[in-house]
C-alpha cells in the first residue's frame, strides 16, 4: 500500500510531530511505501538525521508540500493537522479515487466546525477517544469518525519503582507555551496559593518548554513572588509528580512519558474530560477542578500518600492492556484506511491554488532571515551565540520586521458575511477585560451560550484573563482582528474603535463609554485648539455608534454636550445603568467574591487587612510620580493592618514596576489583569482626584477621600462639569503624609455616596444588566417579548 503523511514539520519537536514519526514507524513494518508531505522547507541533513535517529527503513521518503500534485496517486492520504484539511479537496479532484484521512488533534468540544474542515472532500477523521468520536459525529452530522488512539511505541517503561513513604514535593510540566489550550498559568497560581496560604515552601515547579507564552509566565512568576519555587527551563528533577493543567488534550504524550518513568501525574481532566476518559483508571493520578482551594488540598493530600509500586504495577499493566497496540500499524490500515466510508467529491476548485496557499500560510514561504537562522542552528558554534538573550531580542526584532515587509495586509481582510453569533468586546482598546463590555459579555454567554465571543487584547497578560471566562482573545490591530471584527454582528465597546475596521452595514456598534463624566470632555473642552483637534478626530467614530449607555438624565446630559450626539438622529441612548455597576450592588457584601478575589489579587484568603485604593488620572504629559506625597511614608504611619493599592491609569501602566517594590504593603498589579470594579469591592477606601472612579464607587458605600493637588492648573485647562463639592458635599484638596493618614482612618462619612447615587448614578441598580439584555434580546437577538405572535 501506498500511503501519503501530510505533516507541518515532522524535524521538529512538539506532540504532533512525535505522533507523526511513530506512525511512520507503525506503518513501514507493514511493507507499505510511505511519503511524508512536509509543510515546512528542510534539507538532506534534516532527513538523514531523522532517518538515523529514528531507523527508518528506505520505504519512507520526505517530499515537499508542493510537490504532492506531482506523480502518481497514492492509495491514501493522511492528513495530520485540522489547518491542513482543505488540501482534501485538492488531493481529491486531482486523485478521486484515494482515501482521505483527516486526523484530528485538537479539543473537538470548542472546535467551530466551518468549511475549512472539509466534510465534503474528507473520507474519514480519526480521534483518540471513543467520547469524542461522539462529538464530532453529533457537530459534522455524519458517522464517518473513528476512535483509534495515537501510537505510544516511543515511550520506555521502567520495571518498577522503589516504595517511598511519600511522593516528591516536585512539580513538573513539560509543554508548548500556549495559553491558548495549555492554562499552564493556572499552575502558577495554584503554586501561589500553595506557597503563598498553605505555606508549603518546600514545593518546587519547573516548567519546560517553548513557545510565545514565556514572557507571561516570567511576569506571573515575578508578581506573585516565586522566583524561588517556580522555575523556567531549568534541569528538571530526579524525582517529580507531573502535573498538567492544561484546558484540552487530545492524549498527552509528556503525562504517558512521566508514568511510563514511574512519576506520579496531578492531572486537569481537560474542559472536554479527555485525559479523565484516557487516563481515568489509573492509581498513581490525581485530580484537578480548577477550584484553587479544593485543588491545594488535593496536592497536599497526594503528596502525603505513600509511593507504592504496586500502585506503579498496576497502572503499567492497565496502560500495556488498553493503551499500546500490537499490530498498531496493521489495524490502522484495516480500519482507518481501508474503512468503507468514503465521500464523493464534485468541487470545482483550482488545486494548485489551494496546494500554494496552503504552504504558503504553514511558513512555506519562510523569510530569508529565518532560513539564515535555521541553517546556522545546525553548527553549534553559532547556536552558542544564538542563545545569548541580546542576540535572541535582535533576532526577533529583525524576524518580525521580515514578516511584516513580507505580509500584504490587503489580502488578510476577508470579507466574509456578518455572523449572528459573531460578538466582539473591547475594553480599554483591549488593555485589560473590564469594564461595562466584559460584564455585558458575562450576560450574554449566560443567556446565549452557543454564540462565538472575542475579546481584544494587546498582550497575553490580557489574554490570560480573558481565557478564564471562555472567551476568545484576539491580538489588537491584528489582521485576525480586523478579519473578526468585520465578521462581528455586535460590537461592544466602551471607547473609540479603530478607524482601519471600519463599520459594514448590519452591524450593531454599542458604546458604554467608560466613566460617568467630572472633567469636561471633546467638544466641550477649555482649551479651544484641543476642542477641535479632538472633535475632528472623535465626530465620524461618534457617528458609527447604534446604542449607548447611560447611568442617569444627568449622564445622558453632560455626553451629549461632549460628544454632540444631536448629530447622530440613529443613536440609541439607553438610561438603565451601567452592568459593571449592578456587579457592584450585587457583590458589596458578597463574602464568597470577596474570598475570590482576595485569592485572585493575593493568592491567599482574606485575612482581615484594610485596603486603601489610590486611583489617580492620568495626565497627558509622562510623569515619573503619581502624586508629590511619599506613599512609603503614608504606609508606615497607617496601622499595621492597612494596605495601599495603587490603580494605575492604563496610559501609565510603565509605573508598575516602581509601585509595585516600593513596600511589602503597598501593591500594585499588572493592568492588563485588573478589573477595577473587584479593586472597590476589596477596598475599604477610594483615594482619587479627578476620576469617574469615585461616582461608580459610591456603590459601595465606603469612604472616598479626593486628593487634589493641581486643582487650579486642571480647572483651567480641561474644566468641570459641575461643582463637585456643591453637588455632593466631597471636597477636593491637597494634603500632607499626616493629613491624609488621619482622613483615611477618621471613621466620620457624610451623605456624599447617597448623593452621587441617587443624582448622578440614578439608574444603576441590580436590575441594570437585565434590563440591557432584555433590550438586547428585543432589538438585537430578534426574541419576540411574551405576548408577542
Amino acid at each position: 500500500m501506498k500511503i501519503g503523511i501530510i505533516g507541518f514539520n515532522i524535524f521538529g519537536v512538539g506532540g504532533t510531530s512525535r505522533s507523526n514519526i511513530n506512525l511512520i514507524q507503525e506503518l513501514q513494518q507493514e511493507e507499505s511505501d510511505i511519503v511524508f508531505f512536509n509543510t515546512s522547507s528542510f534539507s538532506e541533513e534534516d532527513v538523514k538525521e531523522l532517518v538515523d535517529r529514528e531507523s527508518l527503513r528506505k520505504n519512507v521518503s520526505f517530499r515537499k508540500l508542493n510537490d504532492i500534485l506531482m506523480g502518481e496517486a497514492l492509495d491514501s492520504y493522511i492528513l495530520t493537522r485540522e489547518s491542513l484539511f482543505v488540501l482534501a479537496r485538492a488531493l481529491k479532484k486531482t486523485y478521486p479515487n484515494s482515501k482521505i484521512i483527516g486526523e484530528v488533534h485538537a479539543p473537538i468540544y470548542n472546535v467551530e466546525i466551518g468549511p475549512d474542515f472539509a466534510a465534503d472532500a474528507i473520507d474519514i477523521y480519526r480521534v483518540s477517544t471513543i467520547n469524542t468520536a461522539k462529538l464530532l459525529k453529533q457537530k459534522i452530522g455524519k458517522n464517518n469518525v473513528i476512535p483509534f488512539s495515537i501510537s505510544i511505541r516511543h515511550v520506555l517503561f521502567v520495571n518498577e519503582i522503589k516504595n517511598k513513604p511519600s511522593k516528591p514535593t516536585n512539580f513538573f510540566i513539560f509543554s508548548r507555551f500556549d495559553e491558548t489550550s495549555k492554562d499552564i498559568a493556572y499552575a502558577i497560581s495554584l503554586m501561589r496559593y500553595l506557597v503563598k496560604e498553605k505555606r508549603m515552601t518546600n514545593y518546587k515547579l519547573f516548567i519546560n518548554g517553548q513557545g510565545i507564552a514565556r514572557v507571561l509566565y516570567k511576569n506571573l512568576i515575578n508578581a506573585y513572588g516565586l522566583n524561588d519555587n517556580v522555575f523556567i527551563n531549568y534541569e528538571p528533577p530526579t524525582n517529580y509528580i507531573y502535573l498538567s493543567t492544561s484546558r484540552a488534550e487530545t492524549f498527552g504524550y509528556s503525562i504517558m512519558e512521566a508514568l511510563g518513568q514511574g512519576m506520579p501525574a496531578i492531572l486537569y481532566p481537560g474542559d472536554d474530560g479527555v485525559l479523565k476518559e484516557v487516563y481515568g483508571n489509573l492509581k498513581s493520578v490525581a485530580w484537578l477542578t480548577k477550584d484553587i482551594k479544593e485543588d491545594a488540598q488535593t496536592v497536599i493530600r497526594f503528596i502525603e500518600e505513600p509511593w507504592l509500586n504496586q500502585e506503579y504495577q498496576y497502572d503499567l499493566q492497565y496502560i500495556k492492556t488498553n493503551c499500546i497496540t500490537e499490530g498498531y500499524g496493521h489495524e490502522y490500515i484495516d480500519k482507518v484506511i481501508k474503512n468503507d466510508y468514503s465521500v464523493n467529491f464534485n468541487g470545482d476548485v483550482n488545486a494548485s491554488e489551494i496546494v500554494n496557499e496552503i504552504y504558503s500560510s504553514h511558513l512555506g514561504n519562510q523569510t530569508l532571515w529565518g532560513k539564515i537562522v535555521k541553517k546556522g542552528n545546525r553548527n553549534r558554534y553559532f547556536r552558542r551565540i544564538s542563545q545569548s538573550k541580546k542576540i535572541q531580542k535582535y533576532t526577533s526584532k529583525i524576524t518580525n520586521f521580515f514578516k511584516k515587509s513580507t505580509t500584504n495586509p490587503g489580502n488578510s481582510i476577508i470579507e466574509e458575511t456578518i455572523k449572528d453569533n459573531y460578538i466582539f468586546i473591547e475594553s480599554f482598546h483591549g488593555k485589560n477585560f473590564s469594564g461595562d463590555p466584559k460584564y455585558i459579555a458575562l450576560a450574554i454567554k449566560e443567556r446565549y451560550p452557543d454564540v462565538k465571543i472575542f475579546v481584544s487584547s494587546i498582550n497575553q497578560l490580557v489574554d490570560m484573563e480573558i481565557y478564564q471566562h471562555h472567551f476568545t482573545p484576539i491580538r489588537t490591530g491584528s489582521n485576525k482582528y480586523v478579519s473578526t471584527f468585520r465578521q462581528s454582528r455586535l460590537i461592544i465597546v466602551n471607547g473609540n474603535t479603530l478607524d482601519k475596521v471600519g463599520k459594514r452595514e448590519g452591524q450593531i456598534f454599542f458604546q458604554t463609554w467608560h466613566g460617568f463624566p467630572l472633567k469636561k470632555m471633546v467638544a466641550d473642552l477649555e482649551n479651544e485648539k484641543e476642542k477641535q483637534t479632538q472633535l475632528k478626530a472623535f465626530l465620524p467614530r461618534m457617528m458609527k455608534w447604534d446604542y449607548l449607555l447611560s447611568s442617569s438624565s444627568r449622564n445622558t446630559r453632560y455626553i451629549t454636550s461632549a460628544f454632540q450626539l444631536e448629530k447622530n438622529p440613529n443613536l440609541k441612548i439607553l438610561e438603565v445603568g451601567a452592568p459593571k455597576n449592578t456587579y457592584l450592588i450585587e457583590n458589596n457584601i458578597n463574602s464568597d467574591e470577596i474570598e475570590r478575589l482576595h485569592l485572585k489579587y493575593f493568592g491567599t484568603e482574606p485575612r482581615g487587612f484594610k485596603y486603601v485604593l489610590y486611583c489617580p488620572t492620568w495626565r497627558q504629559e509622562k510623569r515619573d510620580d503619581l502624586s508629590a506625597l511619599d506613599l512609603k511614608k503614608i504606609i508606615n504611619l497607617l496601622p499595621i493592618n492597612y494596605h495601599l493599592i495603587v490603580k494605575l491609569h492604563p496610559n501609565e501602566a510603565y509605573l508598575r514596576r516602581h509601585y509595585a517594590n516600593l513596600d511589602s504593603r503597598i501593591h500594585c498589579f499588572y493592568n492588563d489583569i485588573t478589573d477595577i470594579q473587584e479593586l472597590y469591592l476589596l477596598s475599604e477606601t477610594l483615594i482619587t482626584d479627578y476620576s469617574s472612579a469615585m461616582f461608580d464607587f459610591a456603590h459601595t458605600r465606603k469612604k472616598i477621600i479626593v486628593l487634589q493637588e493641581d486643582k487650579q492648573q486642571y480647572v483651567q485647562k480641561v474644566g468641570w462639569y459641575f461643582d463637585l463639592e456643591d453637588l455632593t458635599g466631597l471636597i477636593g484638596k491637597s494634603y500632607s503624609e499626616e493629613e491624609l493618614v488621619r482622613e483615611i482612618i477618621e471613621p466620620e462619612m457624610d451623605f456624599y455616596n447617597e448623593i452621587i447615587c441617587d443624582v448622578l448614578m440614578s439608574n444603576d441598580t441590580d436590575s441594570s444588566t437585565n434590563e440591557l439584555i432584555e433590550i438586547l434580546a428585543e432589538d438585537i437577538f430578534m426574541e419576540a417579548k411574551n405576548g408577542d405572535c
